[in-house]
């Protein structure tokens, strides 16, 4: 997203999945129109002078960032008038005069806190700069889950994700993005999308590679110029959000999106890392809030209305392959091995429970050899897991959603009252910072049935041998030179 100062009383779209166009919003879209979380009223422990959460509580008032000319991720509500019983201050925006699904997720937000919405308007390098003077609480920009971000913002539980295309003229001919080096690009100053176009982004997850070479980058302060320009043919090309790019040929606008992605981000509610306050129970709270909002599904409804798609469900896009039927089912063997021979001493199963063998719809063989084994799970939602169990010592690893409070999840064991124990993270862990690893024994039979919310999702890396010590003695033979 792109700076964009307050002009008059204009109030543009904020965003849903990456940024957006589309809709222009007529009409009054207020929060109350869309499922919500049932409210909850928070108690806080913290003081308003030292503590974020206790401050915005005490307050009665969430400030929140907002761009009044970004539709359809924030934007004017149509007709709305300040409200007059308010405690936003004087120069902040009451809710009410401000929609779209980034200004939606804000107030939700503030509703789940018990306390009002406010929104204030700085530039977008004003918020991802950091150093905010506790002058606002939180920002939902659709602003990327961003590495480089990471020195002076938190970032909270993602709310939606989307790809980012190349828009051509509708007369171009180039189809793939590689067509489009050393051509003219547009993208809107100081975004993700910049910086690709540079070879300089850095998002979580392998590197992105810029498969666009030697491009003249053409900035703009704002999406909504740079795809006219492209439109007009001044440029070739403008790489943007796919909402932004299809809501503004929705509206009409002569230009067609080149299908393959450039990249894929998270977006996610900035808080300020430099805040004079204590923000970690802030962040918490958000995150648990958020993840409720994905769990009963209001963002999903939220992103269908403001883009008409649903960019919240992110998984079915990301892991179409994974969560798709399974290919492979077999019957549950229950407890019909419970008493057959021991596979070891570390794990006194039958071998017929190993994950592979007994749940393949659910773990997927990704890499193996003598000593390692690669597995992907994953559990949809509504899903029970066959009994299955982990015959060898594991280091699970989870790039995202770890242990979400939104999912609803049970872990029958095969035996009573068993919890697996688990080694300590890897590091401590904070919100917005992945992947978060662990290491656990070998696991009795069990199984994981999600009742709702989002799909269970996880690498777990099985130890068929473990060095250890012996790696003193052994190595030559085990590691041999080339």
């Amino acid at each position: 997203m792109s700076i964009r100062p307050w002009v008059g009383a204009v109030l543009a779209g904020a965003a849903l999945i990456a940024t957006g166009c589309g809709s222009s919003g007529s009409g009054n879209d207020a929060a109350s129109t869309t499922p919500e979380a049932e409210t909850q009223t928070i108690a806080s422990t913290g003081d308003p002078s030292s503590d974020k959460l206790a401050q915005v509580l005490a307050r009665g008032t969430l400030i929140l960032f907002t761009d009044p000319a970004y539709p359809p991720q924030s934007y004017a509500a149509k007709g709305a008038k300040r409200l007059t019983a308010t405690k936003c201050a004087a120069n902040q925006l009451t809710g009410n005069q401000i929609t779209g699904y980034d200004a939606e997720t804000g107030k939700l937000v503030a509703k789940q806190l018990g306390v009002e919405p406010c929104f204030v308007t700085p530039s977008w390098t004003e918020v991802t700069s950091g150093n905010w003077g506790d002058r606002w609480d939180l920002a939902y920009g659709s602003g990327a889950v961003a590495l480089d971000r990471m020195d002076v913002l938190y970032m909270t539980q993602p709310y939606y994700s989307t790809p980012t295309n190349f828009f051509v003229p509708t007369s171009s001919t180039t189809t793939k993005p590689e067509g489009l080096s050393g051509k003219r690009i547009g993208a809107c100053a100081g975004c993700t999308m910049e910086e690709y176009l540079r070879g300089t982004l850095s998002l979580p997850g392998p590197k992105i590679e810029t498969v666009v070479k030697n491009p003249t980058i053409v900035t703009f302060d704002t999406e909504v110029p740079g795809l006219a320009a492209t439109a007009k043919g001044t440029i070739d090309a403008f790489l943007c959000s796919e909402p932004v790019g299809s809501g503004a040929i929705r509206n009409g606008a002569k230009l067609k999106m080149i299908a393959t992605p450039a990249y894929y981000s998270n977006k996610t509610g900035y808080v300020d890392r430099k805040s004079g306050l204590a923000v970690a129970a802030f962040v918490e709270r958000v995150d648990q809030i958020v993840q409720g909002l994905h769990t009963n599904g209001t963002l999903k409804d939220l992103s269908v209305k403001y883009f008409g798609k649903d960019y919240a469900t992110n998984w079915n896009t990301w892991y179409a392959d994974v969560f798709a039927p399974p290919a492979r089912v077999v019957p549950d063997l229950g407890l019909t091995l419970k008493d057959q021979m021991p596979y070891s001493k570390q794990w006194p199963f039958n071998i017929g429970y190993s994950s592979t063998d007994a749940a393949p719809a659910n773990h997927t063989v990704r890499f193996q050899e003598s000593h390692v084994e690669l597995i992907e799970v994953a559990i949809r939602p509504g899903e029970t897991e066959n009994m299955h169990g982990h015959p060898y010592p594991s280091v699970y690893a989870d790039d995202g959603g770890f242990m979400p409070t939104g999912a609803m999840y049970e872990n029958k064991s095969i035996v009573d009252g068993f919890t697996v124990p688990w080694g300590k993270l890897t590091t401590p862990f904070e919100a917005g910072t992945y992947p978060i690893c662990f290491s656990a024994i070998p696991e009795p039979p069990h199984q994981v049935s999600v009742r709702g919310g989002p799909p269970q999702h996880f690498y777990r890396v099985h130890f068929k041998r473990v060095d250890g010590m012996d790696i003193k003695t052994s190595w030559r033979t085990w590691y041999p030179a080339p």
